[in-house]
């Protein structure tokens, strides 16, 4: 089962524009706390309270949407819709896969981000993975970044979502290609774990 993210849906009265409360399922609260926090750290002031996230009825396909409100389309979403049968398909615990969909949606609802097809071409150094299309943002609609990629760039790829100069500080993953240390070779995607299953996104 492939699974991709929506774009940006935009809706004359959406759940919370039409007056219903801001609702955050317990199990995305995590993920925004997450979220608002990497924002402050960063010096971003974003307005809490705005939006819901909560699991709803997706086509198979799609893993999560963000639906903003024409009531007021400049100040960001309304609403976060996450499919749970591909929520459940990722990881159990608070690992990449999940927080990627999560800051994903939320870039385009609350940072109003439309999405990044941009790609990196990268060698990790460790263990001779050779990324030849690495996603620049968690932004891309058509493919997860590697989770282990993901764990060691997070800074990064969090530095990018609110603000696109960002460039990667790493010791041991370096832009380019270097066919002696990463022997030009991509990492299988049988090794990616289920984000590669899990890969495209709309």
């Amino acid at each position: 089962m492939f699974f991709r993210i929506s774009s940006i849906i935009l809706v004359a009265a959406s759940l919370v524009g039409c007056g219903k409360p801001a609702v955050v399922e317990a199990e995305f609260q995590p993920y925004l706390d997450s979220f608002y926090s990497e924002a402050q750290q960063r010096g971003k002031d974003i307005q809490r309270g705005n939006i819901s996230i909560h699991f709803g009825e997706l086509p198979d396909t799609i893993a999560a949407h963000c639906v903003l409100s024409n009531s007021r389309p400049s100040s960001g979403g309304d609403e976060v819709v996450i499919n749970p049968t591909a929520w459940n398909a990722y990881s159990k615990q608070f690992l990449p896969e999940r927080e990627i969909v999560v800051f994903h949606e939320l870039g385009h609802c609350l940072l109003g981000l439309e999405h990044e097809q941009g790609t990196l071409e990268l060698c990790d150094e460790r263990n001779h993975f050779y990324y030849p299309q690495a996603p620049l943002s968690i932004m891309k609609s058509d493919a997860f970044v590697d989770p282990s990629l993901y764990a060691d760039l997070r800074t990064y790829y969090v530095d990018q979502l609110f603000d696109s100069t960002a460039v990667i500080h790493s010791p041991h993953i370096h832009q380019g290609e270097d066919p002696v240390t990463c022997k030009n070779t991509s990492r299988p995607s049988e090794e990616m774990g289920s984000a590669a299953a899990l890969s495209f996104f709309r």
